[in-house]
């Protein structure tokens, strides 16, 4: 956004839109340029739109955690693209409803079961953001994940970027049972 091309009432509602939460805020930068601070003072582009594909087969269980913890990211600059390979639970109309919720939300159904890869490539095809990455829709995200990636990344433009993993799993009651952490080593690879 830049002041100049929106009214104050344009910015104020994109603020609203992006910040979901107190620690971010537009702001003008020394070209007078409004641009999108984290509360570390972290300038972000509001422009660079990160499209999540997410393939969804009978994953009604645990599918709302796996959106809502994508949703709540600190970094709002999002679309979710949920793609239904023809689960046959209630996966289809549970993506529907968070659609319904959320503007950033589009869910397509798959004409036939065609498995993950297929969910993904239908998801990529369908995605506007400059930059793309994929959530599994059993997975549960850390609501800072992206903002630190694009800090990470300092403005650069990278064509890939790779993180870490911890697995975690639960017994039939839903309590924790083990976990295994795969990660790099804490270093950023230009």
């Amino acid at each position: 956004l830049y002041e100049d091309h929106a009214s104050s009432g344009e910015v104020e509602e994109y603020a609203a839109y992006l910040s979901g939460s107190k620690n971010h805020y537009l702001c003008e930068d020394e070209e007078h340029e409004t641009v999108y601070k984290t509360e570390s003072g972290k300038i972000m582009d509001s422009g660079l739109l990160l499209s999540i594909v997410m393939p969804v087969y009978n994953a009604e269980n645990y599918i709302d955690k796996a959106v809502e913890s994508v949703l709540s990211q600190s970094y709002r600059s999002i679309e979710l693209i949920l793609v239904n390979d023809c689960s046959t639970d209630g996966s289809g109309k549970k993506s529907e409803a968070w659609a319904d919720r959320d503007e950033r939300v589009r869910v397509f159904h798959l004409d036939e079961n065609s498995g993950a890869g297929r969910a993904r490539n239908f998801g990529i095809d369908k995605a506007t953001g400059t930059y793309l990455t994929f959530v599994d829709s059993d997975d549960e995200i850390d609501r800072n994940l992206y903002e630190t990636l694009f800090d990470l990344c300092g403005g650069e433009k990278y064509d890939v970027v790779v993180w870490g993993l911890t697995e975690r799993y639960y017994n039939e009651r839903g309590e924790s049972v083990s976990e295994n952490v795969l990660c790099l080593d804490d270093a950023v690879y230009r």
